[in-house]
């Protein structure tokens, strides 16, 4: 290796760590119990829907909130079920037999 390689490695690494330095660390937020998020089928099921019902309100709006980690979504639990406590109680108002 020339004292040229050398000199150019020795720079790209300096300009290297310089364009780090400057770059805004991401920031993810990760669960810090795993019991505590739900995949979007286990929320679905807790909330007595289906995962495409919940893709909807995702998309629309309206819905329970949620995370997204990368392309994963995950809702909280308890996000679950203070949307569940605050939707209004569905009767039956089937004239079923008696």
């Amino acid at each position: 290796m020339s004292e040229l390689d050398t000199l150019l490695d020795a720079i790209a690494d300096r300009v290297a760590a310089r364009i780090a330095a400057r770059l805004p660390t991401p920031t993810v937020a990760a669960p810090p119990n795993n019991d505590a998020w739900l995949t979007p089928r286990e929320a679905a099921e807790l909330l007595k829907c289906s995962w495409q019902r919940l893709e909807t309100l995702r998309r629309e709006g309206g819905g329970p909130p949620f995370v997204r980690e990368g392309r994963r979504v995950r809702y909280a639990r308890k996000d679950l079920e203070d949307y569940q406590n605050s939707r209004p109680k569905r009767r039956n108002t089937s004239g079923g037999a008696a």
